[in-house]
């Protein structure tokens, strides 16, 4: 037999539902790396550049973070419109890295999932290949040609 012609021992393993599982999976580790990328690169650098100033006059004038105002401290329309600005910054970056984190774990969701289903196939062809060799020794043992006959 010629190497192609020989069947894979892993062909009966692979099911069409195991394969969709592995291109959702492929194409969600590729999302999350895109996007991981894009954030560290692009967001991220653009999120601390912009909230340095506004955050920093905030914080200076109020004496404390620039989320929470103390009572008593009025600001002026530029440095309330700079925190509700580093509010809606953060926000997005925060909203960005989590739908990232629910990525990761529907990829693994996935990767599980795809687990159970060669396992599933792996029980169904491991249970075949027992009856056919209890069907063969009782036919072998029926005939006579048996180690016994």
């Amino acid at each position: 037999m010629s190497e192609a012609s020989k069947p894979s021992p892993y062909r009966g393993l692979i099911t069409a539902r195991s394969r969709r599982l592995r291109v959702a999976g492929a194409l969600l580790l590729a999302a999350i790396v895109l996007m991981s990328l894009y954030g560290y690169f692009r967001i991220m650098p653009g999120f601390r550049q912009s909230s340095v100033h506004p955050a920093h006059v905030v914080a200076q004038r109020t004496g404390g973070p620039v989320l929470k105002v103390p009572p008593g401290v009025v600001l002026t329309p530029v440095e309330e419109r700079a925190r509700r600005v580093v509010i809606a910054q953060l926000l997005f970056v925060y909203f960005y890295w989590t739908v990232c984190g629910v990525l990761i774990l529907a990829v693994l969701i996935i990767a599980w999932l795809d687990l159970r289903e060669i396992m599933r196939t792996y029980d169904t062809q491991r249970a075949a290949i027992w009856a056919t060799a209890i069907r063969e020794a009782k036919r072998k043992g029926k005939g006579g040609n048996g180690a016994n006959g």
